[in-house]
């Protein structure tokens, strides 16, 4: 099935499931939900081999890459999943903020959003007063949910990891960029990490020896 939202095939999956409980068998890749499908889209799916082989590098940083999808976050979680012991590794998620935090259309739920349930979670949420879950907006079509992970919100209330949001504007920008001078064309949710990425290095020197995986 082709689905336009990231929210689409977690509503639909819950549903199939609760219909059809005796004869379906769930091996989803999200880090949303209940926690054996957390469990599993952690630690057997393609990108935590990826992830452990990640510090490897003589680099002197861990390269970056988004995390498809990744205001769901199970990609993001991957990498996260083999540094989360390693203190001296700084931890950044980059979620969507559409086309702007204070525009109302956007998708980070860290930013705004307010602890409630939804597809079988509690985590952080765009919803409303009421507890009504909101719209969430990306150009990505692999980012527009309105929560997050819970191991996620956990990363980020316990202060392990830190979460920050980039624009539309500013992933195409980066996406651009990155055609131009490396002839590589990331997805779309890679490039929102693409676009943090560059903003981190102009703050870091030569000098500084820490880790940071985004």
């Amino acid at each position: 099935m082709i689905f336009r939202s990231e929210k689409l095939p977690g509503k639909d999956h819950i549903i199939y499931f609760l219909m059809s409980e005796r004869f379906y068998f769930s091996c989803i890749h999200f880090s949303i939900q209940i926690h054996a499908l957390c469990f599993l889209g952690k630690n057997y799916r393609y990108i935590k081999v990826l992830g452990s082989n990640t510090g490897d590098t003589d680099t002197g940083c861990f390269n970056c890459k988004d995390f498809s999808d990744w205001t769901v976050g199970e990609a993001a979680f991957e990498f996260f999943a083999d540094f989360i012991d390693e203190k001296d590794v700084e931890l950044i998620g980059v979620e969507a903020a559409g086309l702007g935090i204070e525009t109302g259309k956007h998708a980070s739920a860290m930013a705004l959003g307010e602890p409630g349930v939804l597809h079988g979670m509690k985590s952080y949420l765009l919803q409303d007063t009421d507890g009504n879950i909101q719209l969430a907006h990306s150009i990505s079509a692999g980012l527009d949910y309105p929560g997050v992970g819970p191991e996620h919100a956990y990363l980020r209330d316990s202060g392990r990891a830190q979460y920050v949001a980039i624009t539309d504007v500013e992933a195409m920008d980066a996406l651009m960029e990155l055609c131009k001078l490396e002839g590589i064309i990331p997805a779309i949710e890679s490039a929102h990490a693409v676009a943090y990425a560059f903003k981190k290095a102009k703050e870091m020197t030569m000098e500084q020896d820490r880790k940071s995986v985004v």
